[in-house]
């Protein structure tokens, strides 16, 4: 993925099931989740990924989030830290996914072992033997982008708190994003979808067809079905873009291919997630109240 294109990006990479896991988000979700939307008492729909979308819409106030991957392994990160956080003390899980020593060391999961499903057992062995091709982002390895963007990891408070407030069990659903309005029959104040869209269309070359066919596929029926009178969709998270890029963009889109009146497009740039890179950019639609 190429972080310097202003506009879509095109690839031929898909996300699939049973793929290599995602342990960390990489975008700066402290920058923007608590500004673009009051989530005290919420309901939020998000793509599970690393679990940090679903963490973070728990520590700003969301009352439930439901989650939801084409990657079914995901749902093993979202139970492992869930368990993780709910029952081991902050400087364990660090040393459990940053210390290069200690990374994926089963001792320290001991205490909370007996509480994992099946699944998890076998995901965790399963990473035992294939660690060099299970995991996405190796945060041992000192990934490129700025952890301290993740409030629960960057603040010892931030993950008691967490702790403190974090359901039992995270409800997921493995289905395509595609699918993911006929699967959850709720309504929410926010939906989050990071960057799946980067990844969708990728045969449409011209920015306008590609958004169109997003639009009508996957907006629009999550906005019928799933989204509340006033209620946002954060439907794309782009690195490395030009503040005024999407902004003329989503202006555009608006009065020129936009019939329905209640929809609303605009951006949000926030500072970067990458140590070598200074906007980042999150599209987000609107239903506006009846």
């Amino acid at each position: 993925m190429s972080r310097n294109s202003d506009f879509f990006i095109s690839s031929d990479y898909a996300f699939q099931d049973q793929s290599s896991v995602y342990l960390f988000t990489n975008e700066n979700i402290s920058a923007y989740l608590n500004k673009l939307y009051d989530l005290d008492g919420a309901r939020v729909l998000s793509v599970a990924s690393s679990g940090d979308h679903a963490f973070n819409a728990y520590l700003n106030g969301a009352s439930h989030v439901d989650t939801f991957d084409i990657n079914s392994y995901q749902r093993n990160i979202l139970e492992l830290k869930n368990h993780m956080i709910r029952g081991i003390p902050y400087s364990d899980f660090m040393d459990f996914f940053f210390d290069k020593k200690e990374f994926w060391n089963q001792k320290i999961l001991e205490p909370i072992a007996p509480y994992f499903s099946r699944e998890l057992r076998y995901f965790i062995h399963k990473c035992d033997t294939e660690t060099k091709h299970m995991f996405k982002y190796h945060g041992a390895t000192a990934p490129e982008f700025d952890l301290r963007h993740i409030p629960y990891i960057s603040n010892p408070d931030q993950y008691c708190k967490l702790s403190s407030i974090l359901p039992d069990k995270i409800n997921f659903h493995h289905c395509k994003l595609e699918r993911v309005s006929a699967k959850f029959n709720q309504r929410y104040d926010l939906i989050m979808l990071s960057n799946i869209f980067n990844y969708l269309y990728s045969d449409v070359p011209i920015t306008e067809t590609r958004f169109i066919k997003f639009y009508q596929n996957i907006l629009c029926p999550l906005a019928d079905n799933n989204l509340k009178d006033g209620g946002k969709i954060c439907f794309n998270y782009m690195w490395d873009t030009k503040p005024s890029v999407w902004s003329n963009f989503m202006d555009y889109i608006q009065s020129q291919y936009i019939k329905n009146k209640s929809h609303e497009f605009s951006s949000r740039s926030v500072i970067a997630a990458f140590h070598d890179t200074d906007w980042d950019t999150v599209l987000i639609m609107q239903k506006r109240q009846r």
